[in-house]
């Protein structure tokens, strides 16, 4: 079985509580129906990894007891993908892919002849991707 991942921005040190709350910890208490006493491995993104025990789970949160926190090496050389703007759903989906592919950044770009138009929405769209890449990830 593959390894749970979920995301926190910040990582307390070993020995710290983290709190799993908002969508995620929603998705990890109901969706995934994690419960006390099951390992969660949590990371800030950024290369931060911790190793983690279900200390309390409720129907909208977990709170997790860090055990062991590492810095993983970034990947070199990075990969950054300049995509032009697809129609409709298609984007989330590219950059879906190219998470799983391995990109570390990808640049949306609104071409001339692009179909798809940002402006005065750029902020959503950008949340959107973000939004695909960590699914992703």
């Amino acid at each position: 079985m593959a390894a749970t991942v979920f995301y926190l921005d910040e990582i307390p040190e070993p020995g710290g509580v983290a709190v799993l709350a908002g969508p995620e910890g929603r998705h990890a208490a109901t969706v995934r129906r994690i419960r006390v006493g099951e390992p969660v491995t949590l990371s800030d993104g950024a290369g931060v990894l911790a190793e983690s025990e279900v200390v309390a789970a409720r129907k909208d949160m977990l709170e997790l007891q860090v055990l062991n926190r590492v810095v993983a090496e970034a990947v070199s050389p990075p990969v950054t993908v300049v995509q032009a703007l697809p129609k409709s759903d298609r984007s989330e989906l590219a950059v879906e892919l190219m998470t799983e592919a391995g990109a570390d950044v990808v640049v949306p770009w609104q071409a001339a002849r692009c179909v798809a138009n940002w402006e005065g929405k750029a902020h959503k769209g950008v949340e959107k991707w973000r939004a695909a890449a960590r699914s992703a990830g």
